[in-house]
């Protein structure tokens, strides 16, 4: 038994040619969903990065572990432990396989990018600090991977946790022939140009149509983190649908070009006749808002694109060939790993158990869930089978509504907000959230909500709100100056934390 987790960043659910993208951007992952089972309805719990990881490896939702954001207080995770101690009730469940005697193996760069020490917890081989920390490509990742699998692969219990990057912006990595391929096939038809022009007329901020670049200083920012860049050859905003389609082409491009890595990687333990014998799983931390809350290939708003995502899980004990549209959270398949590893499951996590899918057997899933997203602004949504009411804790830099009910059937990219034309709905997913609060953050044994920690350091990770400030004068646009102005010194503790977090990012050489 063997156990290979394919965690792809930024990657919605709907990027998968199988879940619908119309370009041939996964032919490998299609053919592991062909003969497992493909989850149509999983979510992160909580996003970005950081957040859902920190969720997926602690089998806990952000307000029960803390970590809900990539920088201040809400960033550390509240570890179920104390000095030598670890609470067995909610360990790290790979720290539980470890214990079990399995060799567990890490190839990813995300414990140095975001500072999270715990990520290593559980891991009996960690390749992290032998990577650049972040944005490595496929082709750099496989220079690791594909050794030790020819070494290694044939031997039994052994969990790898693989990372990739190259679906995160900027989509600069794939050689340019995988452009070039995916360009033969159009891509989807949403948004069309009319929606890409209203948007660039309504919204603000950083990774909107009107300034996707705003405030990062380049035109490809993340260029030198990345172990093989190339220039990224997109405008600097996006104002109509060929300067969005160019986008479009980089992201499918790059989706292809790490599906091409996973399906070598899937042919070395073919040829040593360990690939039936090998739980595959595929998945990734969040995906991309596009054209949701007006936010264009980015991950900062708790909208369907970002935390909606793929989960596909084929090998021994799986049926083959299912799809399935229960609704789950993504760390619902940790008792489905720590079975299959016939491993103990810790007493106290969130988790439920998508286990009675692989079997073939009726499950229902949950009845809604409850996400969050902690970068560039805050919000929680409850998710049901065809609606998303999205509450907004604080807005950051983007003109938000406090409350938007968006009915996913008749409008799934979230375009008008339904509050009033459905307002028994709406009451009925804001009592579903107040009781999921209390029940987590009220009462004996309650957990601080990582939020309120928050609403003073400001969800402001990716830009400096005072820069923002003065570009939005130099281009006379003195209203929104102003609206970021009152976010930034509504008041005398709000002027404290901002100072605390500038000297912070100072002293963190930031």
């Amino acid at each position: 038994m063997r156990i290979l987790y394919l965690d792809i960043d930024c990657l919605r659910w709907d990027r998968l040619h199988c879940n619908g993208n119309p370009r041939p951007t996964t032919p490998a992952i299609d053919a592991v969903a062909s003969r497992g089972v493909n989850f149509t309805q999983c979510h992160t719990s909580d996003a970005p990065c950081l957040p859902s990881r920190a969720a997926l490896f602690s089998g806990r939702f952000g307000v029960n572990n803390g970590a809900i954001c990539h920088e201040g207080p809400a960033q550390p995770l509240r570890y179920a432990g104390l000095g030598h101690w670890h609470d067995p009730t909610r360990a790290h469940w790979l720290r539980v396989m470890q214990h079990a005697g399995w060799k567990t193996v890490s190839f990813s760069g995300f414990g140095q990018r975001h500072c999270a020490w715990w990520y290593n917890v559980g891991f009996t081989d960690s390749y992290s600090n032998r990577l650049p920390g972040g944005m490595e490509s496929a082709e750099f990742i496989e220079s690791h991977v594909a050794p030790w699998l020819e070494a290694n692969g044939k031997s039994d219990r052994w969990f790898m946790h693989v990372n990739f990057w190259d679906t995160h912006s900027p989509y600069n990595r794939q050689p340019a022939r995988y452009d070039k391929e995916m360009a033969e096939v159009p891509g989807q038809a949403w948004p069309t140009g009319e929606e890409i022009r209203e948007d660039h007329d309504r919204w603000f901020g950083p990774r909107t149509a009107r300034e996707w670049f705003l405030n990062t200083g380049s035109a490809n920012p993340w260029g030198k983190e990345s172990s093989k860049p190339r220039q990224w050859d997109v405008p600097l905003e996006i104002k109509n649908r060929a300067d969005f389609d160019r986008f479009l082409l980089g992201y499918d491009a790059s989706l292809r070009y790490v599906d091409d890595t996973i399906g070598r990687f899937l042919a070395i333990l073919e040829r040593q006749g360990v690939l039936e014998d090998t739980l595959i799983m595929v998945s990734a931390d969040h995906g991309e808002a596009i054209a949701e809350q007006g936010m264009y290939f980015e991950h900062g708003n708790c909208s369907e694109g970002v935390n909606h995502i793929p989960l596909v899980m084929a090998g021994p004990g799986v049926k083959e060939g299912l799809t399935s549209d229960a609704l789950v959270y993504q760390f619902d398949m940790i008792p489905a790993l720590l079975g299959a590893a016939e491993c103990e499951l810790p007493s106290q996590l969130d988790c439920g158990d998508l286990s009675p899918v692989l079997r073939g057997e009726d499950f229902g899933g949950r009845d809604h869930l409850v996400l969050g997203c902690g970068i560039y602004s805050f919000q929680r949504a409850v998710r049901t089978r065809t609606h998303r009411l999205i509450r907004t804790i604080h807005p950051g830099y983007y003109p938000l509504e406090p409350k938007v009910l968006v009915n996913l059937e008749a409008d799934p990219l979230g375009r008008h907000n339904a509050l009033a034309d459905e307002p028994d709905v709406a009451a009925r997913l804001d009592s579903l959230y107040a009781d999921w609060w209390h029940a987590r953050c009220a009462g004996p044994g309650a957990s601080v909500d990582p939020f309120t920690t928050m609403t003073d350091w400001g969800p402001y990770t990716y830009g400096e709100p005072e820069e923002m400030v003065a570009e939005y004068e130099r281009q006379g646009r003195a209203e929104h100056a102003e609206i970021m102005r009152r976010r930034l010194l509504a008041g005398p503790r709000r002027r404290g934390a901002w100072k605390e977090r500038k000297r912070t990012k100072e002293l963190a050489g930031g």
